[in-house]
Parts: structure tokens; C-alpha cells; sequence
């Protein structure tokens, strides 16, 4: 991947504990100043796109303004829900007093955690997870992205992947969005990650044994 480095600001532009939002190409980056250290990452929350800038800034961690998704300002890394990925960070540099930015070509707005993927030799055991909303699929990432290999399962009723019930009530209902605008994730994600998905099934008892 091809970076470049680009002036973005000046270090007196930021106090500490304080962030702003730069344009950057045609892009938008949040530089934030923790302690005397100088971070950079994407400038919209993964969860709806709400501006950060406009968020709290607390310590290392930056809580989006709009549902309160937490991230740390450092890495990027998601810390809270309702957001699913976390942000792409770039390293930033001290250059007299110039803060320089690296980036690639291609800024992206969002990234993956990192996760495991399905490995019956490194683990046998399985887990059922009854319902697919939303916490169901956090349920299954959360697997994954503690390093779980073993095999994931999650059931549901309904006749749709995981989806975020809170739109349901909103844009749905008035028919700006389709069925289909309301998943959480692509079949491509749960299958990239060894998730399994079945649909149409209802539990009527759990032996726990």
C-alpha cells in the first residue's frame, strides 16, 4: 500500500486534551493531543458517521456525540457499542512544528477488529447462541475477537440476518430504507469469520447437559 506524508496542522493548533477535525484531500482525520502525545484517526463514528470531533475527548478514549460509541484515540480500537468496527488510525510525526500525518492513497473510513477464525483442531467445544439480534451477533464477535476457534452458531426465528432493531421504528416504518439497509452485517462477513447463521428456527427447550 502506498502512504504519503502531509502537513496537517501545527502543534500549537492543539491543546491538550483537545481534538479537531482537519480536511485532508478531499478527506476528513481527527487530531486529538493526549498528554504530550499526538494521534490521528478517522473522523466519523462507524456506528451512524456522527462527526467525533464533536464527541468528549476523555483521556485516551473519544465517545461519539450522537450514541455514545467509545474508542481509543491511540489506536482506533472500539472500546464501547453500538458501533461495530473500529477506526483507522495513522501514525502522526513531529516535524519542527509541523504534525505530519502518514496516509495511504485510500483513507478508509472504518476498519475490522481483528478475529479468529473456526479451527476444530485448536478447539472442539461449541457455542449456541439463541437469537440473532443484536446482541446475539456482538455475542459471536466478541468470540472471535477474544480468539475463539471453535464452532459458533447463532439461531433465530426470524427470516433475516442480525439486524439493528432500533431503525425499525424509524426510517423503516417510513419506508426511506429497505429490508435489507437494516442488517448489521453481510452473509460475506459471517461466513469470512466461520459464524454460522440459521434462520427459521425456533427453540422450544435447552438442555443445558
Amino acid at each position: 500500500m502506498n502512504y504519503k506524508n502531509i502537513r496537517v496542522a501545527n502543534i500549537k493548533d492543539l491543546k491538550k486534551g483537545e481534538m479537531r477535525q482537519f480536511s485532508v484531500e478531499d478527506n476528513e482525520i481527527l487530531l486529538a493531543r493526549v498528554e504530550d502525545g499526538f494521534f490521528a484517526t478517522a473522523a466519523h463514528c462507524t456506528h451512524y458517521g456522527a462527526p467525533l470531533e464533536k464527541g468528549i475527548l476523555n483521556g485516551e478514549r473519544v465517545v461519539c456525540p450522537w450514541h455514545n460509541a467509545c474508542f481509543g484515540m491511540k489506536t482506533g480500537k472500539l472500546e464501547e457499542p453500538p458501533a461495530l468496527d473500529a477506526l483507522p488510525h495513522f501514525p502522526v510525526k513531529i516535524e519542527g512544528k509541523d504534525l505530519v500525518v502518514q496516509l495511504p492513497a485510500e483513507i478508509p473510513s472504518q476498519c475490522t477488529p481483528q478475529m479468529a477464525k473456526y479451527n476444530p483442531e485448536a478447539d472442539t467445544r461449541t457455542f449456541v447462541i439463541l437469537g440473532a439480534g443484536a446482541a446475539g451477533s456482538a455475542a459471536a464477535e466478541t468470540l472471535r475477537q477474544a480468539g475463539f476457534e471453535g464452532r459458533i452458531v447463532m439461531l433465530t426465528r426470524e427470516d433475516i440476518l442480525p439486524y439493528d432493531r432500533t431503525a425499525v421504528s424509524k426510517k423503516y416504518l417510513q419506508y426511506d430504507s429497505k429490508k435489507d439497509s437494516l442488517v448489521l452485517r453481510s452473509l460475506e462477513f459471517y461466513n469470512e469469520w466461520d459464524i454460522e447463521v440459521y434462520s427459521h428456527k425456533l427453540v422450544t427447550k435447552v438442555e443445558a447437559a
